[in-house]
């Protein structure tokens, strides 16, 4: 059975966002390194606080993409969702032995997603925060 995985981005903060501010940049070889700032609006913080809850689990994963044939913003996204991705299976897999028909739920970014470029693809690891609404299996006949 082909995987399916659909991820629908409930907030998220945009290049331009007067809120993010880029703090320090420097260059050391070959690596290019940035201090980046976000500064919470009140409506995000009552949010955030909202996931600290130490019952939702916590999960990490890892993602790759092509900078060749995804190059850009477009690669960087495959990367992440592919580190969610894993990072959801990560978590179900000691809890249901079989591969689910259909998992529901949210997720949440819990820090900084680290991305890397190495032998010519995007290399993102990311930890999450995450909320299974529903498990639903196979039927059997």
């Amino acid at each position: 059975v082909a995987d399916a995985f659909t991820l629908e981005p409930i907030a998220e903060i945009r290049w331009g966002d007067p809120a993010l501010r880029i703090r320090d940049a420097w260059q050391e070889g070959t690596l290019l390194h940035a201090k980046v700032t976000y500064r919470l609006s009140d409506f995000q913080r009552a949010r955030r606080r909202a996931w600290q809850s130490t019952a939702i689990p916590v999960s990490t994963g890892s993602g790759e993409a092509s900078l060749f044939t995804q190059p850009g913003l477009e690669g960087k996204r495959a990367s992440l969702e592919q580190a969610a991705r894993e990072a959801i299976r990560n978590y179900l897999r000691p809890i249901h032995a079989n591969k689910p028909r259909e998992i529901v739920g949210e997720v949440v970014l819990w820090s900084e997603p680290q991305v890397a470029i190495k032998s010519g693809a995007y290399l993102t690891a990311a930890q999450v925060k995450l909320q299974v609404r529903e498990v639903r299996s196979y039927s059997l006949f």
